[in-house]
């Protein structure tokens, strides 16, 4: 769905021609600014496999939903900022910060990081990551009903993941990554106080991959103030030392973007 609504911005500012990406900034009040700073509320669904292997000691393929008893929907509060520096270049900063925690008696065996926890065992799980991407991003082509931008950034992940039977074994495991992200931004600006936006990125190094994208609708009632609502997912796949980890959210969120 996003790539799709990405390629058709492109046909559509295209249609312009390159002569007319180069004009003024748009009028629209979704653009006129320096500094923006977006606040948005996200409602994902979330799903987890996780496995810790520990020398010869294979570890189990945990659904963390299933069997620790983690809450597959749960809000996040997501932040975003952008400097625009000149007409066509920005700098962008996202961060994004998912916490869960679990209580269940498990109902097999389960192997984590080197630790048996038999059977019956009744189990706490913590589980926390975090993503902050920091780049560049200039607008390839852009007039006045949008613009298509490619995007250059880096992103820091970080993972752990705790396990404790009550009152007896306690075990946990972490993993952290930077990685060069690439993407692209479309926005299509029908109206001065509507936009559509398409956004993707990601990076895959080594077996893992990191994936983000989203679709939103900005209402710009003033030129300080857009109301946003949209779909976003994200997708984090860890394959390193031993550690594999398969996550995922999908889902609406809505926000506001505050403009100076």
């Amino acid at each position: 769905m996003v790539k799709a609504l990405l390629a058709t911005l492109v046909l559509l500012l295209g249609f312009q021609g390159v002569a007319s990406a180069q004009k003024a900034q748009s009028s629209s009040n979704g653009e006129a600014f320096v500094l923006e700073f977006r606040a948005d509320y996200w409602m994902p669904t979330f799903s987890s496999d996780l496995q810790v292997d520990s020398g010869n000691l294979a570890g189990t393929n945990i659904n963390v939903v299933r069997d620790l008893g983690f809450d597959e929907k749960k809000s996040i509060p997501t932040a975003e900022l952008t400097l625009k520096l000149a007409e066509r270049h920005k700098l962008r900063f996202d961060y994004i910060s998912f916490a869960y925690s679990g209580k269940k008696e498990v109902a097999s065996r389960i192997v984590f990081n080197g630790v048996v926890y038999p059977l019956s065992s009744q189990l706490k799980t913590d589980m926390e990551l975090r993503s902050i991407k920091a780049g560049y991003e200039l607008d390839l082509l852009r007039n006045e009903n949008g613009y298509l931008a490619f995007r250059l950034a880096v992103d820091s992940v970080y993972a752990k993941a705790s396990i404790e039977a009550m009152g007896a074994i306690s075990n946990s495991a972490s993993t952290s990554a930077i990685a060069p992200v690439v993407g692209l931004s479309g926005r299509l600006t029908p109206m001065p106080w509507v936009s559509l936006t398409a956004d993707i990125c990601g990076v895959g190094y080594d077996k893992s991959t990191v994936y983000d994208g989203a679709i939103y609708a900005d209402i710009n009632p003033i030129k300080n103030l857009g109301l946003t609502v949209g779909w976003r997912t994200v997708k984090i796949n860890i394959n390193v030392e031993s550690k594999i980890s398969d996550t995922q959210w999908s889902g609406v969120y809505g926000g506001l973007a505050l403009r100076f």
